[in-house]
């Protein structure tokens, strides 16, 4: 069969299996977005507990490794301590709504309990040492001190937290709260009629205009590779050639820890390419290493953290990814031996799929197929105009 053909049966018996899910986080996550003010995350992101209710409120938040800058960087100007700052830019790229859905259509439900679980482990270590070792005193807070997301990743298009250009919710002083009728000459809104929307509409709008538009290259970019590694690498190749053995575990553990590291790859993104490098023979502590390694870091987001937090906190930042994620794989792998058992299945799993399997997975490739259009049009206008900043168009 032609490598085409196969890579196309392979996308779509991964959409098959990932529909229901993925379009079921896509959903939640817009109900929170909808009924979830932003400034009352702001606020529980201070005081002592403030590190913990920030791994705990940027878990189910769909934010990738660079979306989530401004966010940040918002709640740090707004009196958030660099600890609490670090556990919300940690724990929201590491796990969402969106991946654990995805993690258990392909991984299957221990995959999507721990994932989630170590991800919240990491923010919380890495938020309190940053708190306790880097001091807070005497530092002038200011958004501005973001490095600019036009660097890199996938906001190029994105405004800092505090514009009312935002794509998150905006605070009822701006300009686009909906509570004035026209926005002020001077706003970047300005000539736009604003209104306040029925909050139904926000979560749809959310869920299936601006996330699948957020998410959806780099998510196509993740299935369309998992397919293709599913067509070219045979199961259990890696076991036979790379990862055979005690040293041949720890060298791929590290391997994807060196990869994760540096590459741009958000949670969702990610899930996929596990799930087709665990078919081909990844130990699933390997795998795990990748999914928490590779969302909570890349250059952009470490030079907002070298930048805003200091060098201290970025070794810790670094360090706790590293070794938690590393610890996490090999405690793993310890308990499952035998891998995770139903990865290596997906290629034969829906010959027979329910139809309602099928009708997901066509939904999910038309929601991703329209968000990726909208996102590269919006990217190349702006970019013929000139515009690195401009208020989001009528969805």
């Amino acid at each position: 069969m032609d490598i085409a053909v196969r890579w196309a049966i392979a996308l779509w018996d991964i959409l098959v299996e990932a529909g229901v899910w993925l379009l079921a986080g896509f959903v939640v996550a817009g109900l929170l977005h909808a009924l979830v003010p932003r400034a009352w995350i702001e606020r529980q992101l201070s005081g002592r507990w403030g590190v913990f209710r920030g791994a705990l409120l940027g878990a189910p938040i769909p934010l990738c490794s660079c979306s989530v800058i401004p966010f940040a960087a918002g709640v740090r100007a707004r009196g958030a301590s660099k600890g609490a700052s670090t556990s919300i830019a940690i724990s929201s790229p590491e796990v969402d709504l969106p991946a654990i859905g995805l993690t258990w259509a392909l991984l299957g439900p221990i995959m999507a309990i721990v994932r989630p679980f170590v991800a919240l482990i990491s923010a919380i270590s890495a938020g309190l040492l940053i708190d306790r070792f880097c001091d807070d005193r005497g530092e002038d807070r200011t958004i501005e001190e973001a490095p600019d997301a036009a660097s890199g990743g996938c906001c190029s298009a994105s405004t800092g937290a505090s514009s009312c250009c935002s794509k998150d919710e905006p605070s009822e002083s701006s300009c686009c709260s909906g509570a004035d009728d026209e926005a002020p000459a001077s706003s970047c809104c300005q000539g736009k009629a604003v209104r306040r929307e029925p909050w139904i509409v926000r979560a749809l709008r959310y869920s299936f205009v601006t996330l699948p538009a957020d998410l959806g290259v780099w998510m196509g970019i993740g299935l369309g590779l998992s397919a293709l590694i599913m067509v070219l690498i045979p199961p259990g190749w890696i076991q036979e050639h790379l990862a055979g053995g005690e040293l041949g575990a720890w060298a791929s553990r590290l391997l994807m820890l060196g990869v994760g590291v540096p590459l741009y790859i958000c949670a969702t993104a990610s899930t996929p390419l596990a799930a087709a490098l665990i078919a081909a023979g990844l130990s699933p502590g390997a795998a795990l290493i990748f999914l928490l390694a590779g969302p909570a870091t890349n250059p952009a987001t470490m030079a907002w953290v070298l930048k805003d937090l200091g060098t201290r906190a970025l070794g810790i930042y670094l360090g706790v990814i590293a070794v938690t994620s590393l610890a996490a794989g090999t405690i793993l792998d310890m308990l499952l031996p035998n891998g995770l058992g139903k990865v290596g299945e997906i290629m034969e799993a829906h010959e027979h799929a329910a139809v309602w399997d099928q009708v997901a997975g066509g939904m999910l490739a038309i929601v991703l197929g329209v968000g990726i259009a909208r996102s590269l049009s919006t990217r190349i206008i702006g970019f013929l105009r000139g515009r690195s900043h401009a208020c989001p168009a009528d969805a």
